[in-house]
């Protein structure tokens, strides 16, 4: 049998069965290079394409199967912004609040008229025959027929007037701030009465202390410092 095969062999057989290898070579380089859009989805195997073989950004929302991608406002996802809702009510009215203290009362006259304003002048004298009366350590010292408490930048001051000699307390007490001396500053109460003699208003002073005196046809005015003035009634 040997023989009879060595006896098919010639170099025709063998130069055909070289072309018929080279032949089969060659178409099997053609089919690894494929030409550009030969291969579609009948070509591709289960799970061929991975995510890596996809290029990035490529891909949009109807590629992927539904409820494979998250909706927004769900699963930790932002939502878009709403718009801004109605205005609320308004609330309810808070309670008022105290009120404040009074404020002090004096008796100013005109603006600029330093002869309305003196209570050397009994046209400043209160009225319907009222008075008032200044206490130390609950003794009326002097009865006064004015006065007048001003405040400017927390400086306060209290003028009273009266007629001449009706308190010889006043006069010592002033002689005593113009000489210096410590006694002249005095805690004091101040109350004015109405011409039955009730109690209107009263005033307590702390640290006060003479620091003026004037004198006119028979009458007085001196005025005090004061530390802080309270009005008590």
């Amino acid at each position: 049998m040997l023989a009879r095969i060595r006896s098919k062999v010639t170099y025709a057989n063998v130069v055909a069965s070289l072309a018929l290898f080279v032949a089969l070579g060659g178409v099997s380089y053609a089919v690894t290079a494929l030409p550009e859009n030969s291969v579609g989805a009948k070509q591709l195997k289960a799970n061929a394409v991975t995510g890596v073989k996809v290029k990035d950004g490529t891909l949009e929302r109807a590629d992927f199967a539904p409820g494979a991608l998250p909706v927004a406002g769900t699963d930790g996802v932002a939502g878009a912004k709403g718009e801004p809702g109605a205005t609320g009510a308004a609330g309810a009215t808070g309670q008022t609040g105290a009120a404040g203290a009074a404020g002090l009362q004096g008796e100013p006259g005109a603006d600029g008229d330093a002869a309305a304003v003196s209570l050397l002048d009994p046209v400043n004298y209160l009225a319907e025959n009222g008075s008032a009366q200044i206490f130390i350590d609950s003794v009326s010292i002097a009865t006064v027929r004015a006065y007048r408490i001003d405040c400017a930048d927390a400086v306060c001051t209290l003028s009273v007037g009266q007629p001449m000699n009706a308190s010889l307390t006043l006069d010592q007490w002033y002689q005593t701030a113009i000489e210096g001396r410590p006694i002249a500053k005095k805690d004091f109460a101040i109350i004015e009465f109405d011409g039955g003699g009730q109690p209107q208003r009263r005033y307590w002073v702390t640290g006060g202390r003479p620091i003026s005196k004037r004198t006119l046809n028979d009458r007085l005015e001196m005025t005090f410092s004061l530390e802080l003035i309270e009005r008590t009634m």
